[in-house]
C-alpha cells in the first residue's frame, strides 16, 4: 500500500523554452577529404582511464548493425567481466557542449534600463528560465556593473544569465568589418573576462553578421563562422559548461549569402541558435513563424530557441497584446523550436506576466500519451544534465508544475499498461514540497511501479495535491525521485514502444544521477569510451585493464564486443542500443602481421567475424585474420577504438584504418633523428626561442600525453585563434602573428612551425600551387607539416575546415608541389 505524505508549496508559474535576440534591423554597407591515411581524432579531451580497477570515462552513443565474415582464431579465456549496473552519463540535449539543457527555454532580453527596473517576481511568475542581459563593452554603463547587478538580483532563482554581446556594430551604431583583427581581438578579450570572472550561464552574440552585404566580400561566411568558432573555443577552454548562443537572421537559404550566417556551420560552434523570427519586421503572420522556424530547425544540429518581438515592428513600437505574444510562441513551438526568447522586457505587455501560464491549470487541457512521453524524455535529459528537477515543464506547448507533471506521468503509465488510447486531462494540482526521503536502492517490477502510478493518480484526483513522499517496498521515495523514475520509464517507452519490465530506483541525490536501468549502451556512450581508450593507449603505451562505458565498468573482452557490434551496426545505419554480454578476455594473444591499411569493407567484415566468435564462445579471440596477417587481441581493441572514436567525432566511418604491430604501437617514442634536427631550430620569422612562443607552446600542450596530442593541440590552437588575412609572402613571422591575431598562409605556417619546434616536434614548410574549392581560384600557398612518430602530418591552419593531417579547403589531388623548407625563403 502506498503511503503518501504531503507538503504543499505555493504554486508558481512555469517557464518555457526560449531564446531571443535583439537587433535585427538591416542596414547598409560598411567598409572595410574524406580518406584518412590514419584515423585521426581530436585529442583535446583528456582521458580518465585507469588501469586496474577503474577506467575510461564514457559518454553516449547509438549503434548500428552489420554483416560479414572471415575467420578469427582464438583460445580460451580468463577473467570475467565486472558489470556494475551503475549510473550512466548525462545526456545533454543542448548545445555544443554545455552541461545546461536548452530544450525547454523561456527567455527574455534585458537591456541596461531593464536590468535596473526588472521585477524578479514577474520573471518567476512568467516562468522565465533564461535572461539575455546587455553587456556593453565600449559604452556606459559597461558590463562590469550591469552583470554584477543582475547576478545579485537573480541569485537563488535558478534563472540562467547570458551576457548579450554586440559584435560588429560600434558605439556609434556603425558596422565594423568582421575581419578586423583589432575588433575581434577586443571582443574575445571581453568575452574571456566575462566568462572567467562572472557567474553566468552563457555568452550570447548579437550583430554577429554582415548588414546584408556578405556576398560582396570574399570569405564573408567563413569570417563569421571563424569568429564564432574562436569565441566557442575560448569560452569552453575557460568554463566548459558556459553555453554559447547567437542571434541570427531568419531568412533561410539566403541567410549565408546576405549575412554570412550559415545555420549548419554555426551550429557546430553554438550550444543553441536564436533566430530572430520577427513577423512584424517582415510583415508576415503566424504561419511564417512556424515555417521559418522549421527551416532553421531542419538545418541545425543544435536546439533552436526562437526570438520573437513583443511589439508591432521596428517602425511601430506599440506593444503586442499578451495573447498575441502567446500565439507567436505557439507558432514557434509548432515549427519545432526548443523554446522562445522575447525581445524585450521593457516592451512586453505586462499582462503577459499574469497570463503566461494561465492555460496550464485548466482541467480542459488534454494530452496524448505520446506528448507526455516526449515531455518525460525532455525532463529526463534536463535532470541528467543539470542534476536538479525543473520547476516547470512544457508539455505540448503548455507549462505545467511539478505536481501536475507527476500526475500526467502516472496517468500516462496507466494508459499505456491498460492499452487506453484516450486523452489525459490536466488537473489543478499543487506542487509537493521537499521532505525526508528514506530509500534503499533497488528495483521495482512493472506491476509495482504501475500500482504506484495508480495510487499517485488516485491521491491527486482526491486531494488536488501531489504527494511529497511515496511508500513502496524500497522505502519512502521523494517526489523528485518519483518524477525522474517515471520520466525514465516513459522515455524508454518512446524508444521501445512498451513499458520496461523493471526500473532501478536510487535515492534522490546529484551523485546518483543519472540512473541506468540496464547494461545497454548507445553509440555515443561507446564512442566516448572508445576515444578515451585510444587516448589512453597513445599516452600510456598499454591498454587499460577496465573501461567505463556509460557509467558501467567492463573488461577488455566486453569492450571489444561493444566496439565490433557498434562498427557493424553503424555500417548498416542501425542506431539501436547494444546490450553488454558476458565475455572473457583473450587468453593467449598472437600476432603475425605486416603494416598497412585495412579498407572499410575489410575491417567491417573482421568486426562481424570477431563479434560472431564472441557470441559463440563467450570469449574474445586471440587474433583476427586479415589481408595483413593475424592481428592480436590488443591490436583489435585499439583498431576498433580508433574506428568508433572517429565515428563519434565525424558521424561516419573512416574509409580505411592504418595498422601496425602492437609492439610498434606501444613502443616508446624515438628521439628525433639527426637528419631532422634542422626542423627544430629557430629561423628567420620562426622565433622558436622567443619567451612568448615558449610559454604558449607549454600552455597549449600542458597535459598532453603523446607527441600526436601535442601536435593536434598546437594545430587546433592556431587554426581556432588566428584569423586569415590576405597579403603576399612573410610579413609578421611567428611572434607578429601571435600578437596581431591574423595572418596569411605564410605567417600562419610560421606560428605552427615555431610552436611545434618549441614543443620539441620537428616541423617544416611546404610550398605549392593549389586550387581552392570555395573560391574556384588557383593560388600559391604555404602550409606546415609536423613530424610525429615517423610520419609527417599536414598542418594547414588557415581554414576551420581542416584538421591535423586532413586538408579540405583546397584540392590535394590537383596541386603542384613547389618545395619543402626548414626556413621559408620568402
Amino acid at each position: 500500500m502506498l503511503a503518501v505524505l504531503l507538503l504543499l508549496v505555493a504554486s508558481m508559474l512555469a517557464p518555457g523554452i526560449n531564446y531571443a535576440t535583439p537587433n535585427q534591423s538591416i542596414s547598409e554597407n560598411f567598409t572595410n577529404t574524406t580518406n584518412v591515411s590514419e584515423i585521426v581524432e581530436n585529442t583535446t579531451n583528456s582521458t580518465t582511464i585507469q588501469n586496474t580497477t577503474t577506467a575510461v570515462v564514457n559518454d553516449t552513443v547509438i549503434s548500428q548493425q552489420e554483416n560479414q565474415t572471415s575467420d578469427t582464431s582464438n583460445n580460451t579465456q580468463n577473467s570475467s567481466s565486472d558489470n556494475s549496473n551503475q549510473t550512466d552519463t548525462i545526456q545533454n540535449n543542448s548545445a555544443a557542449a554545455s552541461d545546461g539543457t536548452y530544450t525547454n527555454v523561456h527567455g527574455i532580453w534585458l537591456n541596461v534600463d531593464d536590468v535596473n527596473n526588472v521585477n524578479v517576481n514577474e520573471l518567476l511568475t512568467a516562468g522565465i528560465t533564461d535572461v539575455f542581459v546587455k553587456a556593453n563593452r565600449i559604452s556606459n554603463p559597461t558590463y562590469q556593473s550591469v552583470l554584477t547587478t543582475i547576478i545579485n538580483k537573480l541569485q537563488g532563482t535558478e534563472i540562467r544569465i547570458h551576457a548579450w554581446i554586440t559584435c560588429f556594430v560600434d558605439a556609434n551604431g556603425d558596422w565594423v568589418d568582421p575581419k578586423d583583427s583589432e575588433t575581434t581581438d577586443a571582443l574575445v578579450n571581453a568575452i574571456t573576462d566575462i566568462t572567467t570572472n562572472y557567474n553566468i550561464a552563457g555568452i550570447h552574440l548579437d550583430y554577429v553578421r554582415y548588414p546584408g552585404t556578405a556576398y560582396q566580400y570574399s570569405g564573408g561566411t567563413e569570417a563569421i563562422t571563424s569568429f564564432v568558432q574562436r569565441v566557442y573555443t575560448t569560452v569552453k577552454s575557460i568554463k566548459a559548461k558556459v553555453a554559447v548562443s547567437a542571434a541570427l537572421m531568419p531568412e533561410g537559404a539566403a541567410n549565408a549569402y546576405y549575412y554570412g550566417q550559415d545555420y549548419e556551420q554555426l551550429s557546430n560552434y553554438l550550444d543553441f541558435l536564436v533566430p530572430m523570427v520577427y513577423e512584424g519586421n517582415y510583415k508576415e503572420d503566424n504561419d511564417w513563424i512556424t515555417s521559418a522556424t522549421a527551416y532553421i530547425v531542419n538545418h541545425s544540429t543544435k536546439p533552436v530557441v526562437v526570438g520573437l518581438q513583443t511589439y508591432k515592428s521596428d517602425s511601430n513600437l506599440v506593444a503586442l497584446s499578451a495573447e498575441e505574444v502567446k500565439a507567436d510562441i505557439e507558432s514557434a513551438l509548432s515549427g519545432g523550436a526548443s523554446g522562445f526568447a522575447l525581445f524585450r522586457y521593457g516592451w512586453l505587455d505586462k499582462d503577459f506576466f499574469q497570463t503566461a501560464n494561465s492555460n496550464n491549470t485548466t482541467s480542459t487541457t488534454q494530452f496524448t500519451t505520446a506528448q507526455i512521453a516526449k515531455a518525460a524524455n525532455d525532463v529526463k535529459l534536463f535532470i541528467e544534465g543539470n542534476k536538479y528537477l525543473p520547476t516547470w515543464i512544457t508539455v505540448a506547448g503548455v507549462l505545467v508544475n511539478q505536481g501536475q507533471f507527476m500526475y500526467l506521468l502516472s496517468e500516462a503509465t496507466l494508459h499505456i499498461q491498460n492499452g487506453d488510447g484516450s486523452a489525459i486531462s490536466l488537473v489543478d494540482c499543487t506542487v509537493p514540497s521537499v521532505s525526508g526521503e528514506s530509500l534503499s536502492g533497488g528495483t521495482l517490477s512493472l506491476s509495482a511501479y504501475v500500482k504506484l502510478a495508480n495510487e499517485i493518480a488516485c491521491f491527486v484526483d482526491g486531494n488536488h495535491q501531489a504527494p511529497s513522499l511515496c511508500k513502496s517496498s524500497l522505502g519512502l521515495q521523494s517526489y523528485q525521485s518519483v518524477i525522474y523514475m517515471y520520466s525514465r520509464i516513459l522515455s524508454n517507452y518512446l524508444t521501445d514502444g512498451s513499458l520496461q519490465s523493471s526500473v532501478v530506483v536510487k535515492a534522490w541525490s546529484p551523485s546518483n544521477l543519472p540512473v541506468k536501468d540496464s547494461n545497454t549502451f548507445t553509440v555515443a556512450e561507446i564512442a566516448k569510451a572508445a576515444n578515451d581508450v585510444k587516448l589512453f593507449v597513445e599516452g600510456n603505451k598499454y591498454l587499460p585493464t577496465w573501461i567505463t562505458v556509460g557509467g558501467v565498468t567492463v573488461n577488455q573482452g566486453q569492450f571489444l564486443y561493444l566496439l565490433t557490434t557498434c562498427t557493424s551496426q553503424l555500417n548498416s545505419g542501425i542506431t539501436s542500443l547494444i546490450a553488454l554480454p558476458s565475455v572473457s578476455v583473450a587468453s593467449s594473444p598472437l600476432e603475425q602481421m605486416t603494416s598497412g591499411n585495412l579498407d572499410k569493407t575489410e575491417y567491417v567484415d573482421l568486426a562481424n567475424r570477431v563479434k560472431s566468435f564472441m557470441d559463440s564462445n563467450g570469449i574474445a579471440p586471440n587474433y583476427g585474420s586479415t589481408s595483413l596477417g593475424k592481428l592480436r587481441f590488443e591490436s583489435l581493441l585499439y583498431l576498433y577504438s580508433r574506428v568508433v572514436a572517429f565515428y563519434g567525432q565525424n558521424q561516419y566511418l573512416p574509409n580505411y584504418a592504418t595498422m601496425k604491430s602492437w609492439s610498434s604501437v606501444v613502443a616508446t617514442e624515438p628521439s628525433v633523428p639527426a637528419e631532422l634536427q634542422q626542423y627544430l631550430q629557430a629561423t628567420t620569422k620562426c622565433e622558436v626561442n622567443d619567451p612568448r612562443i615558449i610559454a604558449l607552446a607549454q600552455s597549449i600542450t600542458s597535459g598532453a600525453t603523446s607527441s600526436y596530442q601535442k601536435a593536434t593541440l598546437i594545430f587546433n590552437w592556431v587554426r581556432d585563434n588566428i584569423n586569415y588575412s590576405y597579403y603576399y609572402d612573410s610579413q609578421k613571422g611567428a611572434v607578429g602573428t601571435l600578437t596581431s591575431g591574423s595572418a596569411n598562409c605564410c605567417d600562419h605556417s610560421h606560428l605552427v612551425v615555431a610552436l611545434s619546434r618549441a614543443a620539441g616536434l620537428p616541423a617544416r614548410y611546404v610550398h605549392g600551387y593549389c586550387y581552392f574549392t570555395s573560391s574556384g581560384n588557383w593560388y600559391g600557398h604555404v602550409f606546415a607539416q609536423i613530424y610525429v612518430n615517423g610520419q609527417w602530418y599536414n598542418a594547414d591552419a588557415t581554414s576551420s575546415r581542416n584538421t591535423l593531417g586532413v586538408i579540405n579547403n583546397w584540392n590535394t589531388n590537383t596541386w603542384t608541389y613547389k618545395g619543402t623548407y626548414a626556413s621559408l625563403p620568402f
